[in-house]
């Protein structure tokens, strides 16, 4: 039965554990096959070791799915699309639930009608699996021709619409064109809750691409603004300025989808930079990862991805999704990956803090993830298993150090999934450093 456990264990530590780094692209001259240059991939979604892309170069759109550990296409993508309807375009943004439930938008640029049909109504449409027939979740309508709107270039789901969660859609409104409304949907113990528009200051440019995300999960939540050519601004949940901003130097006017998110004690944005239509040097379509930890004044880069390339993508489409590995030894050395979409130009996916360590946008071999060691569970009582996926060098090694840097145990690493008793160890915090040949792994231990 501890065999059975112990493969179980291994298996799942190993997927979410595995530092990624892979790129499809016009810079590696790997581009997808299905991928157009005519600005047909939009927006993207990540959960759970799957990317979701949406393709619009068939008649109707697909939501192509991809291994996110390796960049492949996986063998089939979300196959149901029946009763989709309405819209300029049927479907141009995805984003995923907490629980694995996938939603898609359409794009609505004119959203009014008297009366209302399906070319005038802005829709959320959601399957529950990949294979799942879609069904429509949200949907909202204007209220008169004055408050027309665009609705459908991005939107955000936070949380799980089985339980709690908060989605977002905003865009300039038609007539005016100097008016901008934020869309809001509550969903509360799995019940979605009515659509409320919030007005949102002026922006200093004519855009149309806006992305929105809260700050919490909660009922009336404050929210980030980005769009096209502006400032990152925060917003009370009525939609007025916070007075709170993101430095351009930081995160730079020619980006736009963007996510925050917290993990343990850390607090983050990972942001979508667009290369606006030209080849600037260096050329942008890369994501960046940002720490507000310390507020958004003080907002400083973490890391960023490789370019995606310097095809042209005049319309700043793209997008970016995240996930996350939680310490649970002091919620600091986290593990943060990064999936981006650049229009025309790719995809890819970036590990970019491992264990609290940013790796900027360093390549690392399949080689350096083979050798990595993994190291579990944690905390632990008993013992700790040190595990090697290939590669176990001959004279590989395990230290243990207390907090004052002190060796207090060592064992000699015979099997690529090594046990190591630690009961003679006093509770608290420990460092493990494995030396594998050429390849060091260290990470922190909660003895319990």
């Amino acid at each position: 039965m501890k065999k059975i456990y112990l493969l179980v264990l291994l298996s799942s530590f190993c997927i979410g554990h595995t530092q990624i780094n892979w790129k499809r692209s016009v810079a590696n001259g790997n581009l997808p096959a299905w991928m157009a240059t005519a600005n047909n991939e939009r927006g993207m979604a990540a959960l759970n070791d799957k990317m979701y892309v949406v393709s619009r170069s068939a008649t109707t759109p697909t939501i192509r799915v991809i291994n996110g550990v390796d960049g492949t296409d996986a063998a089939a993508n979300v196959s149901n699309y029946a009763g989709l309807a309405g819209g300029n375009v049927l479907i141009n943004d995805v984003e995923v639930s907490a629980n694995g439930a996938i939603l898609a938008c359409n794009l609505m640029v004119n959203a009014y009608a008297t009366p209302a049909n399906a070319n005038s109504t802005f829709t959320i449409y959601k399957w529950d699996n990949e294979t799942a027939p879609p069904s429509v979740y949200a949907t909202y309508v204007a209220p008169s021709a004055t408050e027309q709107v665009r609705l459908g270039d991005t939107f955000s789901v936070t949380g799980d619409i089985s339980g709690n969660a908060v989605i977002f859609a905003a865009g300039r409104t038609v007539a005016p064109t100097t008016g901008y409304r934020v869309i809001r949907w509550i969903v509360t113990g799995g019940v979605l809750g009515a659509p409320t528009a919030i007005t949102i200051p002026a922006l200093t440019a004519s855009v149309t691409v806006l992305s929105v995300t809260p700050l919490t999960v909660s009922a009336d939540p404050k929210f980030i603004v980005k769009a096209s050519g502006n400032t990152m601004t925060v917003h009370n949940a009525d939609g007025s300025l916070t007075g709170e901003t993101v430095a351009n130097a930081v995160i730079p006017l020619s980006s736009n989808d963007s996510r925050y998110f917290e993990v343990g004690t850390k607090k983050y944005i990972v942001s979508y930079l667009y290369n606006g239509g030209t080849a600037p040097t260096p050329p942008n379509e890369y994501a960046k990862l940002v720490d507000v930890t310390a507020g958004f004044a003080s907002a400083s880069t973490v890391a960023v991805t490789a370019s995606l390339g310097s095809a042209s993508n005049g319309n700043a489409s793209g997008g970016i999704g995240y996930k996350v590995i939680p310490d649970l030894v002091d919620g600091i050395n986290n593990t943060v990956t990064v999936y981006t979409l650049g229009g025309n130009n790719g995809i890819s996916g970036t590990t970019l803090v491992n264990n609290g360590t940013p790796l900027g946008n360093e390549d690392f071999t399949a080689v350096e993830r083979q050798n990595a060691a993994k190291i579990f569970p944690n905390p632990a009582s008993n013992e700790i298993y040190i595990a090697i996926d290939t590669n176990l060098e001959k004279d590989a090694q395990a230290f243990i150090y207390d907090i004052q840097g002190r060796q207090v145990q060592s064992a000699k690493i015979e099997d690529n999934v090594q046990t190591i008793n630690i009961q003679d160890l006093n509770q608290g915090n420990y460092i493990v450093k494995v030396l594998n040949g050429k390849y060091e792994t260290t990470a922190k231990l909660l003895k319990n």
